[in-house]
């Protein structure tokens, strides 16, 4: 079954030596600098942009074509009353805004300037909104939805780093202290997910951990987020998956619950030179192989559970 992930971890992380171009006495130590800087090289810019404008193209223009006019998400969005569906009225404004708010980023990256305040817009009304937490999930003070907006929002600022006013880089890392990476330390025994079976533990702990190591500038914070974030993790890799690796979420939550982790373990494996691939055991390529099994043709999947029959799965997560 699943290696203890935490223990793995902390063994590695609080030795002493080398992790690729840095010497640390511990991985979660290395300067916040280093960190804010190591995700984004100059390689991207030389070799990967016309491969970016390829894969983001079509979606990136559709929602360029009304960026300047940021979805709000006001009182009667959220309270719509009492017994209601909220999902149909409240998600697709929530999600219109995170999307356009990343389109506006990937502009920025690729060298459009002129989208620069567009961002800074963007941004600073995210950190305006009463919560980040849609209505129907609010068992706790992280939830699916929170730890995505913390994400994208902490790449955003690392990313764009050189280009973002230092104001609006502030008001974004106040938020994400205030409404992330405090909580996940402080109200751990509210969160239902931390240790749970489902794309949840996935999806938010390894948001989670990820902000933590974008923005996080305490190396003993940095620690102890991770972690517990490893002690959840440990979890759903042992637990949201059978034996051989199948999900009984169906392929499009198996897609979905792994996306942040595959994310954080490759920062992980990019910070400690390589030392550290939690990426490379045997159980990981178990649950990798998951969705070539229940493939019927290209696109189509078996459908059981919450899973559709038609969907894609990103090469990242198969590799």
């Amino acid at each position: 079954m699943v290696r203890n992930l935490t223990a793995d971890v902390l063994k590695v992380v609080g030795r002493e030596g080398s992790f690729g171009a840095a010497t640390v006495p511990e991985l979660m130590a290395v300067d916040a600098e280093t960190l804010r800087e190591r995700p984004i090289t100059p390689r991207f810019h030389d070799d990967c942009t016309g491969e970016v404008r390829l894969q983001t193209g079509k979606v990136v223009s559709g929602l360029l074509a009304d960026i300047r006019n940021i979805p709000q998400l006001t009182y009667s969005r959220y309270f719509v009353g009492e017994g209601v569906n909220v999902r149909p009225i409240h998600k697709p404004v929530y999600m219109e805004k995170r999307g356009k708010m990343s389109a506006a980023a990937i502009q920025v990256l690729l060298g459009n300037e002129e989208y620069v305040e567009v961002v800074h817009d963007y941004l600073w009304s995210t950190c305006e909104e009463t919560t980040w937490v849609p209505p129907q999930h609010t068992r706790g003070p992280i939830d699916l939805f929170a730890s995505g907006t913390g994400f994208d929002m902490a790449e955003i600022i690392v990313a764009l780093k050189e280009q973002l006013d230092e104001r609006v880089v502030t008001r974004v890392r106040e938020a994400l202290d205030e409404r992330i990476l405090t909580p996940y330390l402080e109200q751990i025994g509210r969160l239902h997910w931390f240790k749970g079976s489902s794309n949840w533990n996935g999806v938010c702990n390894g948001g989670v951990g990820a902000v933590a190591l974008l923005v996080e500038s305490s190396a003993d914070r940095r620690r102890a987020i991770l972690e517990q974030v490893m002690e959840g993790l440990d979890a759903f890799l042992t637990t949201a998956f059978h034996e051989d690796g199948s999900s009984g979420e169906g392929v499009g939550y198996w897609h979905y619950g792994l996306s942040n982790v595959v994310c954080l373990f490759e920062m992980i494996r990019d910070l400690s030179g390589g030392d550290l691939d939690l990426l490379a055991s045997d159980r990981m390529r178990q649950i990798a192989a998951f969705p070539a099994v229940v493939m019927l043709s290209p696109g189509r999947y078996f459908s059981y559970s919450d899973s559709h029959e038609r969907g894609t799965a990103y090469p990242g997560l198969l590799q």
